[in-house]
């Protein structure tokens, strides 16, 4: 498993599907250490179908844990919480919730918190760095700009919206 980090703690994972034909399996990992976020990448692949991300976080070393997963994607979470190898690994996705303005509250939220992002995030720190605000009359606006890369973003958000309880009630893993 990943040095340094409890697999047990908030893991999350961004689908998405645009185009239709791929598929982002994101997970960051959050952990809070010393009133700070320890935050790290584990998995950022494209292509992945959802048979595939579950090998991939079985193969990490990814068991008993949560995953906050986005909520636009049910049919991804069902069909994942449903594998065997899932199942077996103890992994149960749940869905983040969403509704009006839950994006920019939940970026509220994670930017209210101290980051330690690891070295080897290296895709979470460059959707950091790129990341941008809308601008009006030559001012920036407390809105984000609807960006294609922002897929570990999301993930560390869901990660950390759904730590502190910005989610639907989750019924116990059966």
């Amino acid at each position: 498993p990943v040095k340094g980090f409890t697999l047990a703690s908030d893991l999350t994972i961004d689908t998405n599907e645009t185009p239709p034909t791929k598929t982002i399996g994101n997970i960051v990992s959050s952990l809070p250490e010393n009133g700070e976020q320890s935050v790290n990448e584990l998995i950022y692949e494209t292509g992945l179908t959802n048979l595939d991300l579950i090998d991939k976080m079985v193969g990490i070393g990814i068991t008993n844990v949560t995953i906050y997963a986005d909520s636009a994607e049910p049919k991804s979470i069902a069909e994942i919480n449903k594998q065997s190898m899932a199942r077996a690994a103890k992994i149960r996705l749940v869905p983040t919730t969403k509704g009006r303005d839950s994006v920019k509250h939940g970026i509220n939220i994670v930017q209210q918190q101290k980051l330690k992002i690891t070295n080897n995030s290296h895709n979470l720190q460059k959707e950091i760095r790129n990341y941008k605000w809308q601008e009006k009359n030559g001012e920036l606006v407390n809105a984000p700009i609807n960006a294609q890369g922002d897929h570990a973003l999301d993930a560390l958000r869901y990660a950390i919206t759904g730590a502190i309880g910005m989610r639907k009630s989750v019924r116990a893993f059966a």
